[in-house]
């Protein structure tokens, strides 16, 4: 062999022991719950806390860095550990540093995986690994361990899953405490204690571990439940059957296993709750010998999984409000013929009798509303995105949640609606609605924090009720001659609403009507007519009223294209969507024009890109020239072609920065979206949905909105 071959099996062997010396995966533990560690006691010498990478096997000056994961960091020196957070106490305050007086209290960790890279080398031999650190909490090792123990014990050869099913409930009945202290089935392993959540997932985790197919369900609608009760359902054979030891009291407690037949709760003649896990799923007209006469019985969401198909038998008379929340994913809906109350057409469903529209797919962008419908039901078009929606007149009514989170560039809304329920535009975004005058009413809480900057009131609206438009992001509520009441916490905590007119029709205020909200009222009457009105409230003393103003005006409307989706839009940046201010009339001569100027101002941001390490670096992340082909060039022809590499990465980067359109960069002025899909207004707070009353709803689904309720 040549010198050269010489060479390259040298490299090539110095690689390889680099490679080897470098792991692919690191496994390390944390353990600082005092509960645990009372129990358990320490964490063995042989689960380790920490990782040095090994440095001596690395060429040159090696860095790393974390690319991926939240559960471990990594030193300058390439020491792994766990990400963790020590929390210091003192009264009702606390730090994350130490301080004078501050106790620490507890160590926060987080279990998960985390992909850390190495790089470094030299410009003829660069290197690069990565090295997935898996961290986890040594109780959790613990309690799987004791589990394998334990089903060792109890689960002999011969037991039918069933039967093996049972033995693992009887063991979680017969060994554990209720306590309220704990909802895991790790610390009810450890501590044998805990709630109805921590029984029933330790079964979970027992029968799991035994192949059986087992899950937590909602229980808090079964006799004498809790509102937040959960207990097991395993899938054995073609049979459901539920586990129950979630029961109050000290070991030994109570417990049962029985059959749920076809995987539906059922009470009287009515299904609750589907648990089977189906994708397309029959309502069956029959339970044993119980006709099926209703789905859902109106307090909660019927179906446990996401299924694409539902059937409903002729003998369903009712569905009741709620029953199909969550059903998102369900894209075919029929109904037998048979059926003398409801239909499906091209899955669409409606009632046969009053006409009201009851389901539509949640996919479809585009809906054209039959003329022949006479009311919307309960949270049919809830989270859905249309570029433009149209309710016709020929619908007299829209019922709770009907557009709930409703995302739409326009809606329009024909004469002839006459009412909307409660919470009817609840989290919406919509740039304005206006309601016609053929609305004679609407319900509590209508545009309760919505995104809705405009709002235009019916005169024929003699009452704005309760919470109409709390916490909400709107700007502008023309509120024209003709409404008399407006209801307690009408604007409450409406902080964008700068100002606002009120009508002489106006005759009482509820409680609270405008705190946190408003800087002035402009009042259409004088002030004479002001003083006669009832008031339940007393108007926050920030708030100065002006008297004998005119009236408000609407804005004009922006354009919206003929696109078929959905496009958030922000009505803000229109230079015709201005808060009004009243006192721009030269009929209008407050005593001090200067304190009722808009205070409503945007400022521009600027963004600047420059040519740096991290360009270059990201030209090699996106393939564009890979930092390869700059050390094989060092390699073939010296140093001088490797600055002439770099130099030509620069000039990439130059040559991309070139291409964007001239001018200065536009900034994104019409809507962010979160992760969890929630458009936001610029300039507007991000107000997350509340926390429901069903606070122990299914994990993996966000908390079903609150029940319904008639006020």
């Amino acid at each position: 062999m040549n010198r050269i071959t010489y060479l390259f099996v040298g490299l090539a062997l110095v690689i390889a022991s680099v490679n080897a010396a470098i792991p692919s995966r690191v496994d390390i533990y944390f353990h600082y719950d005092e509960d645990y560690i009372a129990k358990i006691g320490p964490m063995p010498s042989q689960y380790k806390d920490r990782y040095q990478l090994p440095l001596d096997e690395l060429i040159g000056s090696p860095t790393f860095k974390v690319i991926s994961g939240k559960s471990a960091n990594v030193s300058v020196t390439g020491l792994i550990r766990p990400d963790c957070t020590t929390w210091y106490y003192k009264g009702n305050t606390m730090s994350t540093a130490p301080m004078e007086g501050y106790e620490r209290t507890r160590i926060d960790c987080t279990a998960g995986n985390t992909t850390i890279q190495i790089t470094g080398g030299t410009s003829s031999n660069p290197y690069s690994y990565e090295v997935l650190v898996t961290v986890t909490e040594y109780a959790v090792k613990w309690a799987s361990d004791e589990q394998d123990k334990i089903l060792g014990q109890i689960i002999t050869s011969g037991m039918t899953q069933r039967e093996q099913y049972k033995a693992i409930t009887d063991w979680v009945a017969d060994n554990t405490d209720y306590c309220v202290n704990y909802s895991d089935s790790i610390s009810m392993m450890v501590c044998r204690c805990g709630d109805c959540w921590a029984s029933t997932y330790l079964i979970v985790s027992m029968a799991v571990k035994k192949g059986i197919d087992c899950w937590g369900r909602r229980a808090n609608q079964q006799s004498g439940a809790g509102s937040g009760h959960r207990n097991a359902i395993a899938h054995i054979g073609n049979t459901y059957y539920i586990a129950e030891a979630g029961y109050t009291g000290t070991k030994p407690r109570g417990r049962s296993v029985y059959e749920e037949p076809m995987g539906v709760a059922i009470s009287g003649m009515c299904i609750y709750q589907v648990d089977a896990k189906n994708d397309s799923v029959v309502i069956p007209s029959q339970v044993g010998d119980v006709p099926i006469r209703q789905l859902g019985n109106g307090n909660a969401y019927v179906f446990e999984h996401y299924p694409t198909a539902l059937h409903l038998p002729a003998s369903i008379q009712v569905i009741a409000d709620g029953a199909l929340l969550y059903t998102d994913t369900i894209e075919t809906f029929t109904i037998d013929s048979g059926n003398t109350f409801y239909e499906a057409k091209n899955s669409v469903v409606y009632t046969k009798t009053n006409r009201t529209l009851m389901f539509i797919p949640k996919s479809r962008t585009s809906v054209s509303i039959d003329k022949n419908t006479l009311y919307i039901g309960y949270s049919v078009f809830a989270d859905m995105k249309f570029n433009t929606f149209v309710i016709p007149g020929n619908v007299k009514g829209i019922d709770i949640y009907g557009f709930r989170s409703v995302q739409t560039n326009r809606i329009t809304i024909e004469n002839g609606v006459q009412y909307f329920g409660n919470s009817a535009f609840r989290y919406a975004r919509i740039p304005r609605v206006v309601l016609p005058d053929s609305v004679t009413s609407i319900g509590q809480l209508v545009f309760y924090s919505s995104y809705i900057p405009i709002v235009v009131l019916s005169k024929n609206l003699k009452e704005v009720p309760r919470g109409t438009f709390r916490d909400s992001s709107v700007w502008k509520v023309i509120v024209p001659e003709g409404v008399q009441t407006l209801g307690e916490d009408c604007f409450y905590n409406c902080r964008n609403l700068n100002n606002i007119t009120i009508p002489t029709s106006v005759t009482k205020f509820g409680s609270n009507v405008f705190t946190s909200v408003t800087k002035t009222i402009y009042y259409r009457g004088t002030q004479a007519q002001w003083n006669k009105i009832f008031f339940n409230t007393t108007i926050p003393s920030s708030i100065q009223v002006v008297f004998n103003s005119p009236a408000d005006t609407l804005p004009p409307e922006e354009p919206v294209s003929s696109s078929s989706s959905y496009k958030p839009h922000d009505p803000t940046t229109s230079s015709s969507h201005k808060p009004h201010d009243p006192t721009t009339s030269s009929s209008h001569k407050p005593v001090d024009p200067s304190s009722h100027k808009s205070e409503a101002s945007e400022s521009k941001g600027s963004h600047e890109e420059n040519v740096t390490k991290e360009s270059v670096e990201s030209i090699e992340e996106n393939g564009e020239f890979p930092v390869w082909a700059v050390a094989v060039i060092a390699g073939v022809g010296g140093a001088a072609l490797a600055a002439a590499a770099v130099i030509v990465a620069v000039v990439l980067v130059m040559k991309k920065k070139s291409s964007a359109p001239a001018g200065n960069p536009v900034e994104m002025q019409s809507v962010s979206v979160s992760s969890g899909n929630e458009a936001q207004y610029p300039g507007q707070p991000y107000s997350s949905q509340p926390q429901s009353p069903y606070a122990q709803a299914p994990r993996g689904r966000p908390a079903p909105p609150p029940p319904p309720r008639r006020y």
